[in-house]
């Protein structure tokens, strides 16, 4: 029965154990899963399943503000498999559980739900039983920080957008830019003359990758009027690479990277 469900299960996760209607077995490789356990192994491990299928459901419900099921999930963890579980097999830190669970990928995991004491006589059950343990997500949606704004931006857009910083801030255009300073700067190439949000990129971005070409086509719209990409200039300036002496440069014969048209000037 487990091969028939094996193709359903192929997202499992290696040595990691799973139930399919009662049946247990555990995926060991890509292509091939063990269901050679005894039936006092099987008895014992899918008790060992129930814990961890109750923590996963436990922490994923707490992804969710005020979930209602949170407490249910709390609740099943705690009486219906850790505590029953305990009562008749021991803790589950403890030496013989540990060395039969060990092989299992989601043994850690399951381990943390309890600390035994120093002379491992008695256990104490961990915070997830009696609270959250795992706040959601949310945006933040304020900050007076201009930097704090920049990095969220960055990690909500991906990109630079001095637009939500302001949102973010409640200060306008002039004033970010002035707080932010050098920390971003607006790449004329990316410019749109329409848009004065347009082009910005963080100074890790900007200063990297080919400067030499930066410094060019900074220089060229600074030499057209474009004053404020002055301090783009100062700044790509500092960061130019020294450039290769020609002893410093070797090259083999055949190398793909070489034009063939200076292979030909060699030949004649």
């Amino acid at each position: 029965m487990l091969k028939r469900q094996k193709e359903n299960h192929a997202g499992a996760r290696a040595s990691a154990w799973f139930c399919i209607k009662g049946e247990l077995g555990s995926f060991w490789e890509v292509d091939n899963f063990k269901d050679d356990f005894s039936e006092e192994e099987k008895t014992l491990k899918k008790k060992w399943f129930l814990i961890g299928f109750c923590l996963f459901s436990c922490q994923k419900r707490q992804f969710f503000d005020n979930f209602p099921g949170a407490k249910i999930a709390r609740f099943s963890l705690s009486h219906t498999s850790s505590d029953s579980f305990v009562k008749k097999y021991g803790y589950l830190n403890g030496s013989t559980n540990s060395r039969l669970f060990k092989d299992d990928a989601d043994s850690a995991l399951l381990f943390t739900i309890e600390t035994l004491s120093e002379d491992k006589k008695s256990a104490k059950k961990s915070d997830i039983f009696t609270k959250r343990t795992i706040r959601p997500y949310s945006v933040p949606t304020q900050t007076d920080d201009c930097f704090e704004a920049l990095q969220i931006t960055r990690n909500e857009k991906g990109s630079v957008d001095i637009a939500f910083i302001e949102e973010l801030t409640k200060k306008d255009y002039n004033t970010v830019l002035s707080e932010l300073g050098s920390a971003v700067f607006r790449n004329p190439i990316a410019v749109n003359p329409e848009d004065k949000y347009s082009g910005f990129e963080t100074q890790e971005e900007y200063l990297s990758g080919n400067v030499v070409k930066k410094l060019q086509q900074a220089r060229h719209f600074v030499n057209m009027g474009f004053t404020e990409y002055e301090t783009n200039v100062k700044a790509l300036e500092s960061v130019q690479p020294t450039p290769l002496k020609a002893s410093e440069i070797s090259v083999k014969l055949g190398a793909s990277w070489v034009d063939v048209g200076i292979y030909k000037q060699c030949l004649w």
